[in-house]
């Protein structure tokens, strides 16, 4: 993520020491991990407990003098004994003074383990999907949000909405920490001259994952409305992710072929680049914290047409 990066950047610019620990290291990831890795107080790991079972994984905790004393003399099965104990390592692999969830959902996995973390400071991130949809069909994590908030040292919350809704769930706001996504406004060149008669063609521009949260099934059945009206336009789709078949078939269904395009991922310089082509920036999302995509098309000088997420 983006905004991941910038943050990681910055820190080590003012001489902090910075570890991630990441699920994947994707190619799109490859060229930012490149320009942090010229800090030497940067690391970045992948997560064990994604190859928890490899033999590499194995190995190297057989040789950990507490490994089978924790996993045979503790209770429970013996497959959540071993998930916890390597959860337990990770967190402390970097003995670090600051543990940092970036999105809360991360840091539910871990809830149990918080209690072990003595003399570490834990911050974690509230940002939209989590906290809006995941308690809607996770009973289980609506019943331990109050305990997760007890636990967390610091909350970052990406709003004031955001805020409020942890009120919902007994929030400390002596935690509350509020601080608004933000770009570097030096990457994007704004358009002096701004150019839009909807008598021509109108470049519309949407970008991010191909999530159904991020509703571009809806902005694809609004756009299919406004050509029978008549209007001319193109639409720009830019990221990845899972809905893309979905949404590939509903530009068909629809009749869009021809104004639709699916780019996939892009640099933020080729981002940049594409909405000093663009006329109109579209987020339609059903749920949404406080999207950078937008900040980013507002310092171009793009007007945004956003849903009330």
């Amino acid at each position: 993520e983006t905004f991941i990066f910038n943050k990681v950047l910055m820190l080590l610019k003012n001489g902090f020491k910075v570890n991630v620990i990441t699920s994947v290291i994707d190619v799109n990831s490859k060229l930012e991990i490149k320009e942090l890795s010229i800090y030497k107080s940067f690391r970045i790991v992948l997560n064990p407990l994604k190859s928890r079972f490899t033999i590499p994984v194995l190995y190297k905790l057989l040789l950990s003098k507490n490994f089978l004393k924790v996993l045979f003399l503790n209770k429970g099965s013996l497959k959540k004994r071993y998930k916890d104990y390597l959860s337990l390592v990770t967190l402390k692999m970097f003995t670090p003074d600051i543990i940092h969830f970036e999105f809360s959902g991360l840091g539910f996995q871990y809830l149990h383990l918080f209690d072990k973390l003595e003399g570490v400071t834990l911050v974690s991130s509230f940002r939209g999907a989590a906290e809006n949809i995941t308690p809607l069909i996770n009973s289980k994590r609506r019943l331990e949000f109050p305990n997760y908030l007890e636990k967390i040292d610091i909350c970052h919350c990406v709003s004031k909405k955001m805020a409020f809704t942890l009120s919902k769930y007994g929030f400390d706001k002596s935690k509350e920490f509020i601080n608004y996504p933000s770009i570097d406004i030096d990457k994007f060149k704004f358009i002096k001259e701004y150019d839009f008669n909807p008598k021509n063609t109108i470049k519309i521009i949407s970008i991010g994952r191909l999530h159904w949260k991020k509703g571009i099934d809806i902005a694809l059945l609004a756009l299919s409305k406004l050509k029978k009206k008549g209007f001319n336009f193109t639409y720009t789709l830019v990221g990845d992710g899972g809905e893309y078949e979905k949404l590939k078939f509903l530009t068909s269904y629809f009749g869009l072929e021809n104004e639709v395009k699916f780019v996939g991922y892009k640099s933020p310089q080729e981002v940049s680049d594409l909405l000093l082509k663009s006329q109109l920036f579209l987020l339609p999302s059903y749920s949404e914290g406080l999207a950078n995509s937008a900040l980013e098309a507002m310092s171009c000088g793009i007007p945004v047409i956003s849903a009330r997420a």
